[in-house]
């Protein structure tokens, strides 16, 4: 038997925006091209492996965070999509973030902000 697929969800906050979502379609943060490029990578690593996904297409984090790596079609360009595995719902990860990585390590400002918008969903996102 197949296993299930991973299910992905991306972040909204209580008034209802999507950051991840308008972060995915300024064109400024990702150009029209590498946008099919980053829904592949989505497609072929998180929902076939959810949060285990190894080297190089991803890596753990820290506080229960995952990246997904994905480089721009040229090459110039290196995503990270930050995610977690939501615990109360059986294989499905919430996107909380995308960046373009300028440099070796995420900044100390989107690892907080990722594990924010972790712990808000995590809060107002119980099912009893």
């Amino acid at each position: 038997m197949k296993p299930s697929r991973w299910r992905i969800k991306t972040y909204e906050t209580a008034t209802g925006r999507k950051p991840v979502d308008n972060w995915i379609r300024n064109k400024r943060n990702v150009p029209s091209k590498d946008k099919a490029l980053i829904f592949r990578a989505l497609k072929a690593y998180v929902i076939s492996h959810g949060t285990n996904l190894e080297r190089p297409h991803g890596a753990p984090l820290r506080g229960g965070l995952h990246e997904l790596r994905v480089r721009s079609m040229d090459g110039r360009r290196r995503y990270r999509i930050i995610y977690f595995q939501e615990l109360r719902k059986e294989r499905m990860v919430v996107i909380v973030l995308g960046i373009v990585k300028k440099t070796s390590a995420i900044s100390k400002k989107d690892m907080d902000l990722a594990l924010a918008r972790k712990r808000d969903w995590e809060l107002r996102n119980t099912y009893d």
